[in-house]
């Protein structure tokens, strides 16, 4: 309900009708069992009837729910509703499932009704991974929109006051369409009746933009990919769209409204900062972390990112370099305690470029060993490894050991 008054135009009056839950408890009805009604008519007057109200006037514009009962084909009954439902051109938008491509077989949805719109949310997870709303068939995904929502009363331990996923996703298209019907109700020549197909498929094309997803494995996708309209800025950078080509690991670089002729190289991964003791040789391959979909040779290079900002040489550090063609920063770690940020950067052919920065400690660390409790050891013993590696021992009082 939060995301789909998020969506809705300020001075839009709606009732929502909630379909699928118990009214005795007002608690999810998992079968569904309060949508089974043979047509429009029967909604409303179960509506009024609930409502102590003799007659309502209405127009349906939207139902938002998901059909999936991991049959191949839906129930009989569900299926006359819905039909009486696109009888009197009520638009129905479904959730896809948030499942990975391995488990879209065991969702009938999309596959099962023609004209049903399904929705995907573009928002990617905290790795930078898609979130997964493909079935074993990407096409039936009809649009995608924004699945993020906040929501102040979910802060606790385990939740800290946001979500996300298609189910979010859902209702903002929802609103998006009431929004267009509050848009076009006085010039609507219900006399001309087009098939309902052409009806939906005009209602995407109103309320959707194309556009095109750059990803890791596959480069830019040559088929455009629909977004609701009202999610997207300018630039794009915000959009991360949630699009499945059978990798479980799926990873979407940029999006953009047209295929670029050369495309900017991509940091494929973020390079996490790092500690190298005094006199290891030091060597990182930072030519894993960037990416060109088209192919292009890389070079690379790297400065020093000071406190201030600045940039300085890499050949202030005295002991750091980096082989350009294969990105290899390298070196013999001095004597010496600190740390430096290293920005590093890979650059194509046409002299486009991106960097990222991470944090190299040098020097050797202090820590506790004793993980429970301070001031509760004796007798330290310390053993170097041909690798330069240690181990540490100790007696413990009722701590990590025996009593001493």
């Amino acid at each position: 309900l939060d995301a789909y008054l998020s969506q809705l135009d300020s001075g839009v009056e709606v009732i929502l009708i909630d379909f699928d839950t118990i009214p005795s408890t007002s608690k999810y009805d998992s079968n569904q069992n309060d949508l089974l009604f043979p047509s429009i008519d029967d909604i409303i007057d179960d509506w009024t009837f609930k409502n102590n109200t003799d007659s309502i006037n209405y127009f349906p514009s939207v139902v938002s729910a998901s059909f999936g009962n991991g049959e191949g084909t839906l129930d009989l009954n569900l299926s006359t509703a819905l039909l009486s439902l696109m009888g009197t051109y009520t638009v129905i938008v479904q959730s896809v499932p948030n499942v990975g491509v391995d488990k879209g077989d065991n969702f009938s949805w999309g596959d099962s009704l023609a004209d049903i719109i399904n929705v995907g949310a573009y928002n990617l997870d905290i790795n930078s991974y898609s979130l997964f709303g493909s079935p074993a068939n990407p096409a039936v995904i009809d649009i995608l929109a924004d699945g993020y929502i906040e929501n102040p009363e979910w802060v606790d331990e385990s939740n800290k006051g946001w979500n996300f996923g298609t189910s979010f996703a859902t209702p903002r298209v929802s609103a998006e369409i009431t929004n267009l019907w509050v848009g076009i109700l006085d010039d609507i020549d219900f006399s001309e009746k087009i098939s309902y197909s052409d009806f939906v498929d005009s209602i995407l094309a109103d309320i959707s933009t194309d556009i095109y997803i750059e990803t890791a494995n596959s480069g830019w996708l040559s088929a455009p990919v629909p977004i609701l309209s009202d999610s997207l800025t300018l630039s794009l950078e915000d959009v991360k769209v949630a699009y499945n080509n059978g990798d479980s690991d799926f990873h979407v670089l940029e999006a953009a409204y047209s295929i670029p002729t050369n495309s900017t190289p991509k940091v494929l991964t973020t390079i996490a900062d790092a500690h190298v003791d005094n006199g290891i040789a030091y060597s990182n391959d930072i030519s894993s972390y960037f990416i060109d979909t088209d192919g292009d040779v890389l070079t690379y290079s790297a400065v020093i990112v000071n406190n201030d900002n600045t940039e300085s040489a890499l050949s202030t550090t005295s002991w750091l370099s980096i082989d350009e063609p294969t990105g290899i920063l390298s070196g013999t770690v001095p004597d010496s305690i600190g740390s430096i940020n290293v920005k590093v950067s890979a650059k194509d052919s046409s002299n486009k470029s991106v960097s990222d920065t991470y944090a190299l400690a040098i020097g050797f660390e202090e820590f506790q060993t004793n993980t429970t409790a301070l001031n509760r050891q004796r007798d330290p013993d310390i053993t170097t490894l041909d690798d330069g590696s240690f181990v540490v021992t100790w007696y413990g009082y009722k701590y990590d050991g025996f009593n001493y």
